[in-house]
């Protein structure tokens, strides 16, 4: 009687394979606390069946009311921090975040929001997207 590599077992007997890939989309990734020149960007922890490793976060300037546009900061961030204080914004801009999370199963899909910042000395309102990942 021929056999395979789990012999006669069945699946009940073998349990499961698992195959791991990289964190799954992002829950919530909010911008707050936007002024002129800062903002706060919080996110919650996506589901991975493997520990997150980290974060890249990615802030692009899309439309400026500054003679220099288009600046794009990028920072690597740890696996336990869940918000990010940007500065030196231009007044009256607007600017992309894009966020991915990495584990040893690779990297999960970019979340992405997008904010203008307010004029000189003007708090404007909280941009909050729910399942604002790109698939």
């Amino acid at each position: 009687m021929a056999g395979n590599v789990a012999g006669n077992r069945t699946e009940s007997e073998l349990g499961r394979l698992i195959i791991a890939g990289p964190p799954d989309q992002f829950d919530e990734l909010n911008v707050t606390g936007i002024t002129a020149t800062r903002a706060v960007v919080t996110w919650t922890r996506p589901f991975s069946l493997l520990p997150v490793t980290g974060y890249t976060l990615t802030i692009t300037e899309l439309l400026s009311s500054s003679p220099v546009p288009f600046v794009t900061v990028e920072e690597s961030l740890g696996p336990e921090v869940l918000s990010f204080q940007a500065s030196s914004f231009s007044p009256f801009s607007m600017y992309k975040v894009e966020l991915t999370a990495s584990s040893p199963g690779g990297v999960g899909p970019v979340a992405m929001e997008t904010f203008i910042t307010a004029e000189s000395g003007i708090m404007i309102r909280t941009y909050m997207h729910l399942n604002s990942a790109l698939t």
